[in-house]
This record gives C-alpha cells, sequence and structure tokens, in this order.
C-alpha cells in the first residue's frame, strides 16, 4: 500500500543524507553517491513508497498520469498539506514534507543542468529547505486509499534516526547509535585522563588533574601575592583554573611594565657599554668634586738644648 510518510521520508533521505547530485543528462542514476533530476527523484520517491506512477517520466506528463492513478490536482492556494507534489509543469518539481519546509533536486555544482561531478557538490544540489513558491501551477494530492502506518515512534526508529554535525538533521547524517557510540568513546577517554595521576615528566609526582590544579592555583597564588584577595583558591576545576590565568595574565602585564622601564633607562643612559661607563665616572667624579676635604698640618719642635760650638 502507497504511504505519504514513506515518500516524505524517502525525499528527506535522498535529499540530506544519500550525497545525491544533480544531472539532467544522468539523472536515473539515482543511488548514494549519484545524480538525479528534479522529477526523476519525486518520481523515484514514489515508487519507494508505493505509489503506481504509471509512464511519468517529467514535469510535462506527471499531472496526467498520476491523476489518473489516485492523486487530484489542487490550485496553488500557499496552503499545501505533507505528502503534496509542488508542480510547474514545465520547469520544476519538488515535494512538501510538511512544517513549513520542502525537499527537492535543484541545480548542479556550477549552477547548469548538466556536466558536473556525481554526489552533491555543493551540499545544496537536493536539499531541504523552507517552502517557497517556485511559481507551482498545481499542488497534486493523494486522495486514494493509503496505509496506515502507526504513528508511534519505535525505538528503533530513534536508535536509527540520523543526526547531522550540529546535532540536527542535516548533510552527512549519522544513525543516533554511531553518534552515542561516538560519544560514550570519547567521554570514556575524557574520565581516563582526568583520573589519571602517573606523572608523564618523570618527576615522580603524583596526583590527579584537579589535585595538581589546586597545586598550581596555591603556588600561583603565593608567588603573585593574592592570597589577600581570597581570590579563587577554593573550588571547582573551572573556577580554579580561570583564576590561574587571571593572576599569569597580570603576570605578564607587570613583566611588560617591567621590561619597558629597563629599556628606557637603557636608553638613558646610553646602550653602549661605553656611554654606560662614561656616564657613571661623571657621576662619581661630580659626587667627588662636591666633596671638602679639609687637611691639618703640626710642625714637630725639638725640646733637646743646641749644644754651642767650641771655638779650639
Amino acid at each position: 500500500m502507497p504511504s505519504l510518510d514513506k515518500l516524505c521520508d524517502r525525499m528527506r533521505y535522498w535529499c540530506l543524507s544519500a550525497n545525491l547530485g544533480y544531472d539532467q543528462s544522468n539523472r536515473w542514476d539515482i543511488r548514494p553517491g549519484g545524480e538525479c533530476d528534479c522529477s526523476s527523484l519525486v518520481i523515484f520517491a514514489l515508487r519507494e513508497a508505493g505509489f503506481d506512477t504509471g509512464s511519468a517520466s517529467y514535469t510535462g506528463n506527471m499531472s496526467q498520469q498520476l491523476t489518473a492513478r489516485g492523486w487530484k490536482r489542487l490550485p496553488n492556494n500557499g496552503r499545501p498539506a505533507k505528502g503534496d507534489i509542488l508542480l510547474n509543469d514545465v520547469h520544476h518539481v519538488a515535494v512538501y514534507l510538511g512544517n513549513g519546509v520542502l525537499a527537492q533536486a535543484s541545480i548542479d555544482e556550477r549552477g547548469r543542468g548538466s556536466g558536473g561531478r556525481a554526489g552533491d557538490q555543493t551540499d545544496h544540489e537536493t536539499n531541504v529547505r523552507s517552502y517557497y513558491n517556485y511559481p507551482w501551477n498545481a499542488y497534486l494530492r493523494y486522495v486514494g486509499s493509503q496505509s496506515q502506518e502507526d504513528d508511534m515512534t519505535s525505538a528503533q526508529d530513534v536508535w536509527n534516526y540520523s543526526i547531522g554535525e550540529d546535532a540536527t538533521a542535516g548533510k552527512n547524517n549519522l544513525p543516533a547509535w554511531m553518534k552515542l557510540s561516538w560519544i560514550n568513546h570519547d567521554t570514556a577517554a575524557l574520565l581516563a585522563t582526568l583520573g589519571r595521576t602517573d606523572d608523564p615528566t618523570g618527576r615522580d609526582t603524583s596526583g590527579t588533574i584537579y589535585d595538581r590544579t589546586c597545586y598550581i592555583d596555591a603556588r600561583t597564588a603565593q608567588l603573585t601575592e593574592s592570597y589577600k584577595d581570597a581570590d579563587g583558591i577554593e573550588g571547582d576545576l573551572l573556577t580554579r583554573v580561570a583564576w590561574i590565568d587571571k593572576r599569569l595574565r597580570e603576570a605578564e602585564v607587570r613583566e611588560t611594565a617591567m621590561a619597558a622601564a629597563i629599556e628606557s633607562l637603557s636608553k638613558a643612559l646610553g646602550t653602549n657599554p661605553t656611554d654606560i661607563a662614561a656616564t657613571v665616572e661623571k657621576a662619581v667624579k661630580e659626587k667627588l668634586d662636591s666633596l671638602t676635604i679639609s687637611l691639618t698640618t703640626e710642625t714637630k719642635t725639638d725640646t733637646k738644648p743646641k749644644e754651642e760650638t767650641k771655638n779650639e
């Protein structure tokens, strides 16, 4: 039995998950990584969903073939229903998926109808997007009998639901079970890293990442004299790392200021060592010249009486 739900599911699959490209000259190569055009894709999806498409082969004869097989041609009133075929009899066709979006095959990677490489080169050759008016000449709506599917989502449906790179349905989808297995693997690896107590530096220290962070936190607080600020030497891992980062950034600022001061002093004294020596010598000389030095001299008197000279 035909199913509009399955029609929408198949259109969504081909336009989001199958890397299906656009090429009018190879339009029936509908497979993952293959090619299609707008009408071949809709006809192919209709057949997958159990609908009789007769001899429908392109947009020009789709209305005739489908209205003879349970579909009704309705005017474009801007209010399509889920599963409606949006038809421009000459140029384009798409399927309305409900909730304001449609699925379609659009154009190749060069903006042309044929000649491009196989597969979806732009992530948009086949696509799901918000509803727009092409303009559509008519909506083809199925009014025949179809299978009554259980609306209850099964566990298998959830397990196999395709999830894109941004955790929503999109290009490069992967089944939920595969995404979850990667999450489990990454989480296990993270926990193993966080739980390590060995010392890869060979210094024979020990402790978990949290223990080591606490130690670094306390040491940087001491080195930067930050204990007085009560600046986060307690708390979880993120709090401690944030405070370590803050202290190190402040230390970098002080170091830069000191380097600038030293550079300014060097320029003031002269970058040439000879100039620096001359400056020092001059300063010492000027200091010595300003000193007053007093010298006291004393005359020593001989107390012994002089002998008279005798004449012989």
